[in-house]
């Protein structure tokens, strides 16, 4: 069960603030030895944090490209490297000095085997010699084989072969199954992505083995098909307007999975929310686990409806109702009700390079802040950020789709505590942007770069909005 999170709600945010309490940085050097891979569930992760940690403890992280791509120089590092994404149950472990170590679904089910169901090597390291993880990937592959010979990846190794998140093979698999591994029961579930049935499950042994209660048969394999995946951009507006925020939705038959992916109001750090809904004709529907607006409760768990028409251009308009816990409320001018709005992004790729000014809010009401000088260059889909404030320099990565931009630069937007401690550096602050018609002005949301431990001070919030006026 997931539980229900915060987001869409956008803050307003004080640049003068934007680089007073933390910083982000990176190195260079000849690359000698180098761990690289995917991270992908189906889809890349594209600008994600990949975290890397050698046996002595010394710990790398890299953001990952528009493709998923990570590479690390473990020129100086020892031998075995624990990976995660962070933020993300998926993990992956080498004892090669140099090569390909993958993180997706299927290399944190093969760790959880070679580790006695355990897949979190990262936060409690542990040497697998290479003849268990041989043991764990075979029963593993066992397993799903029909699944796996279904889209011909039956002899893909997850970790070590290079992989593309390219729609076939392995990532196909992704595409159609959710693979799940549970900690606590020792357990691997495979569902259907779209229908989320569950199509096989087994308990993880003390050998590296797998002992199947629920296989997977060959009438359920038919019916896996990759599904329809729409990416879009969304709004809402629940008497103050919040957006854009991710929604990727995937379509078999009239069925639909509905992923959205926003920004927690208390850490800035991305998060996604997971439903399921129904396509009739022109009509929509679906479900989130969440809440929508800033409430009364510290904690608990909500359910929002969505109800939408999709228009002859495609974008879907429409209304939603929010359920929130017994006893808690939406702070004024919120409600628990409202009207949301999402449009996929342009087919044609817009022009985001330049030199731009940059403004930002940190909190409800607060002034606009800014400017700052804010520097894109372009490669295609691929763009790097450099945001100057007297003479400091900060350099990011991000991915375009259409007009839309999404990126990461290391920087704290806002006032913080520093943890009532020593200033630590800045983690990644993750930006969604709009360009407009004529490429002069970007618009959009972000999810502050706080570190853990660190806050921001009332009335600050981890969330804010943006804006960007061409230079």
């Amino acid at each position: 069960m997931k539980k229900a999170k915060k987001f869409l709600t956008i803050i307003v945010c004080t640049l003068p603030l934007m680089l007073s309490c933390g910083g982000g940085g990176g190195g260079g050097g000849t690359t000698t030895s180098t761990i690289s891979g995917v991270a992908s569930t189906g889809k890349p992760l594209a600008s994600f944090k990949v975290l890397l940690k050698d046996s002595s403890g010394i710990e790398e992280n890299y953001t990952t490209n528009a493709q998923g791509e990570y590479t690390f120089d473990t020129t100086d590092l020892k031998p075995p490297f624990y990976l995660r994404v962070e933020n993300q149950e998926l993990f992956s472990y080498t004892n090669s000095q140099s090569g390909t170590a993958n993180i997706n679904p299927l290399s944190t089910a093969v760790i959880a085997v070679a580790n006695s169901g355990d897949p979190d090597v990262y936060s409690s390291p542990k040497t697998l010699d290479d003849g268990t993880l041989s043991k764990a990937l075979t029963n593993v592959q066992d397993f799903l084989k029909p699944i796996l010979e279904k889209f011909n990846a039956l002899n893909v190794d997850p970790i070590k072969d290079k992989f593309q998140a390219d729609g076939i093979k392995l990532d196909a698999v992704f595409d159609v199954v959710e693979i799940t591994v549970n900690s606590d029961t020792k357990t691997i579930q495979v569902d259907n992505q779209v229908t989320q049935e569950t199509v096989g499950e087994a308990t993880i042994e003390q050998d590296a083995t797998v002992q199947v209660s629920n296989p997977v048969d060959s009438t359920e394999v038919v019916n896996l098909a990759p599904p329809s995946i729409s990416r879009y951009f969304a709004y809402v507006n629940n008497g103050i307007e919040s957006g854009p925020i991710i929604v990727d939705m995937q379509q078999s038959g009239n069925s639909i999975a509905v992923a959205a992916t926003s920004f927690n109001g208390d850490t800035g750090k991305p998060m996604t929310v997971q439903g399921t809904g129904t396509i009739s004709g022109s009509n929509v529907h679906f479900e989130l686990p969440v809440i929508l607006c800033r409430d009364t409760a510290s904690s608990g768990t909500g359910l929002a409806k969505f109800d939408g028409t999709i228009n002859s251009d495609g974008s879907i308009s429409g209304t939603f109702t929010n359920d929130l816990p017994q006893g808690d409320s939406c702070k004024p001018p919120e409600n628990p009700y409202g009207t949301w709005f999402a449009e996929k992004p342009s087919s044609t790729l817009s022009n985001f390079a330049g030199t731009w000014d940059a403004y930002v809010r940190t909190s409800e009401g607060d002034s606009e802040q800014g400017p700052v000088t804010l520097v894109i260059q372009q490669s295609n889909n691929a763009v790097t950020f450099s945001l100057s404030v007297n003479g400091d320099k900060r350099k990011g990565t991000g991915v375009v789709y259409g007009n839309y931009v999404i990126f990461t630069i290391p920087v704290i937007l806002c006032n913080d505590t520093c943890g009532n401690g020593p200033c630590q550096p800045a983690e990644n602050a993750t930006f969604i942007g709009k360009i407009s018609s004529d490429e002069r002005t970007m618009t959009g949301s972000y999810g502050d770069g706080i570190y853990a431990g660190d806050s921001c001070r009332e009335p600050e919030r981890a969330i804010g909005s943006w804006r960007a006026e061409k230079q």
